[in-house]
């Protein structure tokens, strides 16, 4: 068994899974990440809901992550369950990977509660520059419930009608991973404080080709 299929993990409230990327697979996507921040080709600056600056398009998505998302990512488990279960089509349909964007969020930026289009949507984490730790005592109040600064956050109603949320305590073991999601799941990207690095991340839609 491959060691990518070893690393999934599945966040069954939101049908959510996580992996590693395969060292090429990262590699390719570091490379277009340079190159967009170096401005050795020109990209769309987006105008996107995150409160975050540099926010590019990748005009050429690399084969290989293109390949490893549709091909590997989409045929986990919870994955293929979900897609089954949708009924917006009457047969099977091929997906793609619609828009792949970077954002290069710097200390105090964040991504409010939003959600994307298309069927998933996925973000995979190039680069984290803070110790999450040092996050987590940023501020020094005692804390009733877990501090929020630097993490990426779910928001579901649960069976109580509650608006409740499923946190991922993103720190550096997180750079070379990828998170696909259902497209319309709520989700937000709360700000860091500890460091005057970037926090690179990289983001997709994927949806159906029927035409």
């Amino acid at each position: 068994m491959n060691n990518w299929v070893k690393s999934f993990e599945t966040i069954n409230r939101i049908k959510s899974v996580t992996c590693s990327l395969p060292d090429d697979v990262f590699l390719s996507l570091k490379k277009e990440c340079n190159k967009v921040k170096n401005k050795k080709i020109k990209n769309k600056k987006l105008k996107l809901i995150g409160h975050i600056n540099e926010e590019y398009s990748i005009n050429n998505i690399p084969k290989n992550i293109n390949d490893f998302i549709l091909g590997k990512v989409l045929r986990e488990d919870a994955i293929i369950k979900r897609t089954r279960e949708l009924t917006v089509i009457s047969s099977d349909k091929p997906f793609y990977i619609d828009k792949l964007w970077v954002n290069f969020q710097k200390k105090y930026e964040f991504n409010p509660p939003h959600n994307h289009s298309g069927i998933y949507s996925f973000v995979i984490f190039v680069k984290i520059p803070y110790d999450l730790e040092k996050e987590e005592k940023y501020f020094t109040k005692s804390f009733t419930v877990q501090p929020m600064t630097s993490k990426f956050a779910f928001q579901y109603i649960n069976i109580n009608g509650d608006i409740s949320t499923d946190t991922l305590n993103v720190d550096k073991s997180f750079e070379g991973k990828i998170i696909l999601f259902p497209s319309k799941q709520v989700h937000t990207v709360f700000p860091f404080y500890t460091s005057n690095d970037y926090r690179v991340t990289v983001s997709g839609n994927i949806k159906l080709k029927v035409d």
